[in-house]
């Protein structure tokens, strides 16, 4: 199992206005592979940010037709302890493919939540890819920001 981090997860700054204005922390990973279990760590979603939407865009990262290269997407603590992780939040297991075939732009549904605390945007790998080809997700958050307690 493998981490993959957006080159700039680290780096880019995440801004919180003091009066509620959006912000779409967004990130993009290039995987060297696709097996079960690794993890794409896309940007950080900051304290006081309330997630309304999900929104991915895909290579093709198998050239298989099966099995199906399927992820689910959630959430993981920023400094490991809160809030407590969540990686299927936002996409349960096996609900889409990182195949060409239903590739493009998915919007998640769920019901919107609010961070304390800083999180990653993560997307676990739960079925590996047949055939790995090189490729990369992108995926953003559509936020408010209504600040921390």
């Amino acid at each position: 199992m493998a981490t993959y981090n957006a080159l700039d997860l680290n780096s880019k700054p995440q801004h919180l206005g003091e009066f509620g204005e959006a912000n779409v922390p967004n990130g993009k990973v290039t995987p060297t592979a696709g097996g079960n279990g690794d993890i794409l760590r896309f940007t950080k979603i900051p304290a006081g940010s309330e997630v309304h939407a999900i929104v991915l865009a895909n290579d093709d990262l198998d050239s298989n037709v099966t099995p199906l290269i399927a992820f689910k997407i959630g959430y993981t603590p920023v400094d490991g302890v809160n809030p407590a992780a969540s990686d299927a939040y936002f996409v349960a297991a096996g609900d889409i493919t990182l195949q060409a075939v239903n590739g493009g732009k998915v919007y998640s549904k769920f019901d919107p939540i609010k961070f304390e605390y800083d999180v990653f945007l993560i997307l676990t790998l739960t079925a590996a890819a047949a055939t790995f080809a090189a490729g990369s997700v992108w995926a953003k958050a559509l936020t408010r920001n209504v600040g921390v307690k």
